[in-house]
Order: structure tokens, then C-alpha cells, then sequence
């Protein structure tokens, strides 16, 4: 379908890739993308990727999954299999760069106060704070 619409220049498929690989990629990149069909994306690493690169992301979920996600806040969440819902969630952030910018930003500042490893040890120490003492 790239092809058939002419848009080898703007689309790229990679497949697997190592992180030292993809991440010039994410930096040339607006959105990032983490469709499926057959099964809703619940935490997935690349979304994390995505914004920590600061990129507006269009991810299939349901039931308020993917929970990294803010749906018109820090992404964009859409049914899985629903080709007419991506299809739209595609049209309307190319088409808005106000928007993908303040998505990407927000996906950014997000990914920095909520994903760090910086505050993963903080919420483990405040978990381990509240489990009783044992007594060796």
C-alpha cells in the first residue's frame, strides 16, 4: 500500500532493530506508531521509546490500555482491528503539527517524570517502606 500510494519517501518499516539503530530514526521522527489487530497493546517498551523521543503515538488499545498512554494527551489510542479509526488517528496528526508537537511534548515530560529509572526506584522505596520488618 506504501507503494501503491506513493510514500516510500515518508514511510519506513524496520522491523527488529537494536537500540543504537532506532534511535537516530525516533530523533528524525513526528509519530510513532504500535498498531494491532487481534490483540490490544497493554505496556509495550516501544511506546516508552516513543515518548521518551518526544514523538505523538497512535497505539490500539481498549479498556483503558494502554495505561502509558493518555488518549489526546500524551497519545493516541484506537480500537484494535479498526482500520477506519487508525486510518483517522493517522489524518489527523499528520495533518496537525500544532497538535503532534504538543502530544509529542507532553509524551515527553511524561515519559521524564513518570518512566525514569529515577522514579521507578523511588516508587520501589516507597513500596519496600510499607512491608513489615522481618527479624533475622
Amino acid at each position: 500500500m506504501v507503494t501503491r500510494l506513493d510514500l516510500e519517501s515518508m514511510v519506513q518499516f524496520a522491523g527488529f532493530m537494536r537500540a543504537s539503530a532506532f534511535a537516530p530514526l525516533l530523533a528524525k521522527s513526528e509519530i510513532g506508531f504500535s498498531p494491532y489487530c487481534g490483540r490490544a497493546e497493554f505496556s509495550g517498551l516501544k511506546l516508552l521509546d516513543y515518548k521518551a523521543a518526544g514523538l505523538a503515538v497512535i497505539a490500539s488499545g481498549a479498556g483503558g490500555e494502554p495505561a502509558v498512554l493518555d488518549h489526546g494527551k500524551t497519545g493516541w489510542i484506537v480500537p484494535p482491528c479498526d482500520a477506519d479509526s487508525l486510518a483517522q488517528a493517522i489524518i489527523t496528526l499528520a495533518g496537525d503539527a500544532v497538535l503532534r508537537r504538543k502530544i509529542g511534548q507532553a509524551a515527553r515530560l511524561d515519559a521524564e517524570a513518570m518512566h525514569s529509572w529515577k522514579h521507578t526506584a523511588a516508587t520501589l522505596l516507597a513500596l519496600f517502606g510499607t512491608l513489615p520488618q522481618v527479624n533475622s
